[in-house]
């Protein structure tokens, strides 16, 4: 990398030493996020009957009986969560001109002041936004083919090791519809005979149904960004590209500042901040003393490691000095 790049071996082995960091505490990450998640669905599959597809009275039951929309979490397209509703009923519609079919959801204020606040903002409106509401038996649709591939994601979760769990989650959105190359989501028409093998867009449907489920989603893709600042960074390290590997350095420090790591992360985030006022920034010493390091080390480096003939007439067991550094680092190994 120092003779691809042009730069000098010690910025070179200073990056590596901090990708190599950055790989173990991402991996402690996913571990962590791994276990969490494994726990989770372990407790729905014991709700669940192990040996044939659930329906989806057993699925909502698992599921705490709990099936609440939210307006942020709509699926990509309506067809996958929703029937169309019959032409023979009527709809009620309000005296604003809105109809009303779902059944909506109170949320409860956290305090009395945050309560007297909200009523007084509400007398100013016409009418007040609905941001959950009840699922309803003829509009909303569970898929059976969404149902049995989240218990296969459900099991495998929780079969899965944490050591070897990376790949997992890897391929868990793999999805070769050429529909799907110059968009962001999966294509309305995605299914396994044009080549979309994604558990995670099948899991995805049935989430506007379920706060749990969302929950899990929410968690799968934590666990998957991750994993591909991860593929990124060792692809990096083995490119032999000196800006690459900064650049995945710097995406992946992004990332973690970006995931949650347990219910105390505040406390952790405000402790790890604490800590680091009082650590030494390595950017910063490099700035100001990089280029005497840099000296010393091409120095060590090309510093001659031969004897002059008067000393090896004299003294017959010379060696090397590379072979006692060698010595030295096995010793520390």
């Amino acid at each position: 990398m120092a003779s691809n790049s042009g730069m000098p071996l010690l910025d070179v082995k200073l990056l590596t030493k901090k990708a190599e960091q950055r790989q173990k505490r991402g991996q402690k990450m996913l571990t962590h996020f791994h276990l969490n998640l494994a726990t989770k669905v372990t407790c729905c599959l014991e709700q669940l009957p192990f040996d044939c597809s659930p329906t989806e009275d057993e699925l909502v039951s698992a599921f705490n009986g709990l099936r609440v929309h939210a307006s942020t979490s709509e699926p990509y397209f309506w067809e996958h969560c929703y029937n169309i509703y019959p032409a023979t009923q009527s709809i009620a519609v309000d005296s604003g001109g809105k109809a009303h079919i779902f059944k909506p959801v109170s949320v409860q204020t956290k305090s009395l002041s945050e309560a007297i606040s909200t009523n007084k903002e509400k007398t100013n409106a016409a009418t007040d936004a609905v941001s959950k509401w009840e699922c309803d038996s003829q509009l909303c649709q569970l898929p059976p083919a969404a149902i049995q591939a989240v218990t296969h994601v459900f099991r495998e979760l929780s079969l899965k090791n944490s050591s070897n769990c990376r790949q997992f989650y890897k391929h868990l959105d793999d999805c070769t519809n050429p529909a799907r190359d110059t968009r962001l989501g999966h294509s309305v028409y995605c299914c396994e005979e044009n080549g979309c093998r994604s558990l995670l867009r099948l899991a995805r449907i049935l989430s506007p149904h379920f706060p749990y489920q969302r929950s899990v989603v929410s968690r799968l893709y934590e666990a998957r960004r991750l994993v591909a600042a991860m593929q990124s960074m060792t692809a990096a390290m083995n490119s032999s590209n000196y800006s690459t590997l900064k650049q995945s350095l710097k995406d992946f420090d992004f990332v973690l500042t970006k995931l949650s790591v347990g219910s105390n992360r505040s406390s952790a985030a405000d402790e790890d901040c604490s800590q680091a006022h009082h650590q030494v920034d390595e950017d910063s010493v490099m700035q100001q003393y990089g280029q005497a390091l840099r000296e010393v080390t091409t120095i060590r480096d090309t510093y001659t490691t031969s004897a002059c003939d008067v000393c090896e007439q004299l003294k017959k067991d010379l060696a090397l000095l590379e072979s006692f550094f060698q010595e030295e680092r096995l010793q520390l190994r």
